[in-house]
């Protein structure tokens, strides 16, 4: 099953009948006075939100509903929904409906989850998402409630309000965001839209750990907050962990009944928040889009580093080996930053302006301060190797075992790109004087001395006596790390740091920072940013759920680049790389690719290859299908291009009650106020009076306010009509489904890995024309063979003799797949049709293993049919013809139109186009198989068409153009113009 199912339902089902363009919200800016604006990932997860949240207060939220049933197992719904032996089960019975002694996961669908990876900006979206609240509240798209923000601790709550103060220093927009403890909560208070506040948005916020069943000192009770209309809930990693926090999302889902849920974090677990995410950018997902470094676990561990019991004892390294260890990952770093000098010095005489980070090695274990602690462990041995040369025999050993280990394992663990081959030199070129000088800022071996700072108990920097200009080289952050002067650093001088004053660490993100080794425990994980990190050393960390999240967390704070100033991708995937001749491109690609990379060693590689690929597990893992061939086309395929009208000529209707109580709440209401308070535009106003454009029937009166009424008016009078502009050549953007045709292969299964090969063999025969070679009477004998199986077949003699007679090779059709076997097997049909625009075209009406290809049954009944009808008739009366598939949720050829239900203008895709050329005459026709399954809609689609192509006389060049669109469907309708626009004979479409 597919577990990201809400974000799939919003970009397949959702995009094209919601255009969130259209509803005047700033996507980009978030204070551009500063040039603080949002990348293109984060605009696309607020669409994606905005999307959903629109549909689900417009509707009665049935369709998410249907499709979460039809997407969601049996085995799943059962995990989602709250039995009555679970703990919460009394709680939530009291405020949702039990149904078969259980609560249905379907109520907690008002809920959109964003699964962004450590590092990708989760705050800024936070705070655009209040904004777009308080802007689709104060249009009535959406309904007023008031706004929470939960956090799991203030480190959090401060990062938040430090991105609203940026945003509100913005002059470029007139709303601010007032940020409010939920202690100062009043029941009656203004929150959220407040009409006497126009352009102010109240937003509490609070801990996670405050919200509970009672009240007490700190504590909040949970029933003392539950506001009738429900909240806007906003949640920053506050929605998960140990029993207790469970038990808190419950108190948590009641606040937002009736309401709606925002859930943020990087590491969900849950099965409810991976159904229920409306956009994924988890660390995989970040690291494919550029917008990170790449990630490669090294084969060496840390294993056995320290008996944690007596079975472990036997299996403990020795001191040697342990030095090894360590000295494996100073090789690694000191070959990092000779590439970073080496760039510094290739940028300066290119003049390539770069932003690249100084390189900073990371050592995270759980233990610091006991008196075996591993951390102890690690800088003994550290500081041995800084003290006493390393032989160039043990080195070149050490380096043979990186370079050998390396060998046909470039690999990185996310993603398609590989390690350069060049680190191998890399790492072969090293000297224990480059380790000295990249790692210990040092020219010569020493001992290590300690420098305090203040009255910092978290901290103490660590340098060579040998180094001259006294940059210490090593830091450790840990609470009450000062403890290590008593128990680990006896035997070390002490100094006071008299360069700095408070912390080295708040500077550790900065280039000049020193720093080449950052050592500590959790302390450090979170409320930090920083490119720096190269190495990331993870000492004796476990896979319970706590070190899981610190494992990624902290890899997510390694990931992060930047190349150039405000652009976050690796350097091949930005904009200015192209801009750069061939010979600098391919310096930079060689130089760079170190350092846009994150080595990871770990007490237990897999242990972390395991972490990683688990936040894979619970997603799609889709396959691009292989061997799909655009078909050589030499003639000019055309697609229409269309004009954005300066106004909306289309009548609003509304009915008479509702028009009445309108005209009554403008006529005893004073103008200033509508345009002060209110923020009506004058014109909106006087076009309501005046009843331009807007037209009265007698119906019911909807279940909104007079403002709410009014902003629906005024948005309908903002659309924008659209007409036709000509014909341009069909691009790659129009047509580009084909080139992301996947197969969503489960890991975990033997079976659908097979399918996947032996779909990409028929692909081959199809295009090949393998399928053919048997002659009808081979064709029975293979047939016979096949239904007899391997195994018995070959015992089969005479079988056997008869194949033979016949020149059949039994093995190999016992291996090769043919296109009955996929249908039979699989459930998949392939055809080849020579017109289309590639080939082979993938049927199937499975609909969760596969992604762009035709699923739907109206339209293989048309391929069918289509075929059926090629193979018997040649078709004679045109030049040339061709055709394709369009993808609604891919390409960028549709028809606009006007939806009558929803008074909005919409684009129609119709399932395929063809191209036809006769004479002087060139013919588009639009077929569109599954059109009718609603009559007003199809007759919108119809009006639509014929307002933008019947009434123009269009030219290409010297060719007329005649545009046609055709329903394929064998119903009778009663309503003439459906019947006119409706065909199901295939000669219908070869007409003039």
């Amino acid at each position: 099953m597919n577990k990201v199912l809400l974000q799939t339902y919003v970009e397949e089902k959702l995009k094209n009948r919601i255009n969130v363009n259209e509803l005047g919200l700033d996507f980009e800016d978030f204070n551009k006075n500063e040039g603080f604006f949002l990348y293109d990932y984060q605009i696309n997860a607020l669409k994606n939100a905005v999307t959903f949240l629109k549909a689900y207060f417009d509707s009665d939220a049935s369709d998410i509903y249907d499709f979460y049933r039809k997407h969601i197992s049996r085995e799943d719904k059962n995990i989602l929904s709250i039995k009555s032996g679970n703990t919460s089960f009394e709680l939530l019975r009291e405020y949702f409906k039990v149904d078969e002694d259980k609560i249905k996961f379907y109520n907690f669908t008002n809920r959109a989850c964003f699964w962004m990876a450590t590092g990708s900006g989760k705050t800024p979206i936070i705070v655009k998402l209040i904004e777009f609240l308080y802007e689709l509240m104060k249009k009535s798209l959406i309904p007023t409630k008031k706004v929470l923000i939960v956090a799991p601790d203030d480190k959090l709550i401060s990062q938040i309000k430090e991105h609203v103060e940026i945003f509100n220093r913005s002059t470029s927009r007139a709303s601010r965001i007032y940020l409010k403890n939920l202690k100062e909560y009043e029941k009656n208070a203004f929150s959220g839209l407040n009409p006497l506040t126009p352009d102010s948005l109240t937003v509490y916020y609070t801990r996670a750990t405050l919200i509970s069943e009672e009240n007490k000192e700190n504590l909040f009770d949970f029933k003392d907050y539950i506001e009738k209309e429900g909240w806007y809930l906003i949640l920053d990693e506050a929605h998960k962990g140990d029993q207790e926090s469970s038990k808190r999302k419950h108190y948590l889902n009641i606040l937002a009944k009736n309401g709606f849920l925002f859930n943020f974090s990087a590491t969900f677990t849950d099965l409810i928040d991976q159904v229920t995410t409306v956009f994924n950018f988890n660390l995989s997902e970040f690291i494919k889009a550029g917008y990170g470094k790449n990630i490669k676990v090294l084969d060496e561990e840390f294993r056995n580093f320290k008996a944690r019991n007596k079975m472990e004892e036997k299996d403990n390294l020795t001191d040697d080996e342990k030095k090894k260890i360590i000295l494996k990952s100073l090789i690694v770093f000191a070959g990092i930053k000779k590439q970073y000098e080496k760039l510094g010095i290739f940028s300066k005489k290119n003049k390539v302006e770069l932003m690249y980070h100084n390189p900073l090695m990371i050592t995270i274990s759980n233990e610091i301060n006991t008196k075996n602690a591993d951390m102890k462990l690690y800088f003994e041995y550290l500081s041995e190797i800084a003290k006493k040369p390393v032989s160039s025999e043990i080195l070149n050993s050490i380096k043979g075992d990186i370079i050998k280990n390396l060998d046909n394992n470039y690999d990185y663990i996310i993603g398609d790109e590989v390690l350069s081959w060049n680190f191998k030199n890399i790492i072969a070129g090293i000297t224990y004087e480059e380790i000295l000088k990249y790692v210990f800022n040092s020219r010569s071996s020493g001992d290590i001395e300690v420098n305090e700072i203040g009255n910092n108990n978290d901290e103490l920097s660590f340098r060579l006596k040998t180094s001259l200009d006294s940059k210490p080289f090593a830091l450790i952050k840990a609470s009450n790390v000062k403890l290590w002067k008593k128990n680990i650093l006896k035997n070390y001088l002490f100094n006071d740091d008299v360069v700095i004053e408070k912390s080295r660490f708040s500077s550790i993100h900065e280039n000049e920072n020193g720093i080449n080794i950052l050592m500590g425990s959790r302390q450090f994980i979170e409320g930090w940013n920083s490119n720096r990190p190269n190495i990331i050393n993870f000492i004796n960390m476990g896979t319970d759920e706590l070190n899981t999240k610190l494992i990624l967390q902290a890899i997510g704070r390694g990931v992060r680049i930047e190349p150039f100033k405000n652009n976050r991708r690796r350097i091949h995937k930005t904009k200015k790389f192209v801009d750069f001749n061939y010979e600098v491109r391919e310096k930079l690609l060689e130089t760079t690719n170190i350092l846009e990379t994150l080595f990871i060693f770990s007490t237990n590689k897999q242990v972390i290859k395991n972490i990683i690929e688990g936040i894979n597990k619970e997603k799609n893992n889709w396959k691009n299908i292989k061997g799909i061939r655009k078909s050589s086309i030499r003639k000019t395929l055309y697609v229409p291009v269309y004009k954005e009208l300066q106004y909306n000529p289309k009548t609003f209707k509304i009915s008479n009650k509702d028009y009445d109580r309108v005209s009554n709440y403008i006529n005893r209401t004073s103008k200033k106020l509508l345009l002060v308070r209110d923020n009506f535009k004058l014109g909106t106003v006087d076009n309501i009076q005046r009843k331009v454009r807007i037209e009265g029937y007698d119906g019911k009166s909807l279940d909104k306010t007079e403002k709410q009424l009014i902003n629906i008016i005024e948005n309908h009078y903002n659309q924008k009509g659209r007409a036709l502009k000509g014909f341009r050549k069909e691009e790659k953007i129009d047509i580009q489904h084909y080139s992301k045709l996947r197969y969503n292969l489960n890991t975990n299964s033997e079976l659908s890995k097979q399918e996947l090969i032996d779909l990409e063999k028929g692909i081959k025969k199809v295009l090949s024309g393998l399928d053919n070679k048997y002659s009808k009477e081979q064709l029975g004998i293979v047939q016979a063979l096949k239904a007899l199986g391997k195994e018995e077949a070959l015992k089969n003699e005479a079988m056997l003799l008869v194949a033979e007679d016949k020149n059949i090779n039994v093995d190999e059709i016992f291996h090769e797949v043919s296109l009955q076997d996929l249908e039979t097997k699989y459930n998949v049909k392939l055809k080849n049709i020579s017109s289309h625009y590639y080939n082979p075209i993938i049927l199937s009406d499975d609909n969760n293993k596969y992604q762009h290809i035709i699923k739907d049954k109206s339209e293989i009944i048309f391929l069918d049919k289509l075929e059926e009808y090629l193979a018997q008739n040649r078709i004679e009366n045109y030049e040339w013809w061709y055709f394709s598939r369009i993808d609604e949720s891919t390409d960028n050829i549709y028809i606009p139109y006007y939806d009558t239900d929803r008074q909005c203008y919409r684009k129609f895709f119709p399932d395929f186009i063809f191209w036809l050329k006769k004479e002087n005459k060139y013919y588009i026709k639009f077929i569109d198989p599954k059109g009718l399954s609603r009559e007003t809609n199809p007759k919108d689609k119809i009006v639509g068409f014929r307002e933008i192509f019947d009434l123009t006389k269009m030219k290409i060049v010297n060719d007329h153009v005649k545009v046609e669109l055709l329903y394929f469907n064998d119903e009778h309708y009663e309503d003439p113009l459906l019947n006119k626009y409706t065909f199901y004979e295939i000669e219908r479409l070869f007409k003039d």
